[in-house]
């Protein structure tokens, strides 16, 4: 079972169909947004 089923959400099978399954609950001005982390852990190398 994938996880998704399990807790209950329904599972797009491409991003064309995410984002329609999106602005279907969002509206037509849902926007997409990209975040970026960096890593946390550094490592001290001597």
């Amino acid at each position: 079972a994938h996880v998704p089923a399990m807790l209950g959400w329904d599972r797009a099978d491409n991003l064309t169909e995410a984002i329609a399954m999106a602005r279907s609950y969002m509206g037509r001005s849902a926007e997409i947004t990209m975040l970026h982390q960096p890593m946390i852990g550094i490592a001290d190398m001597e």
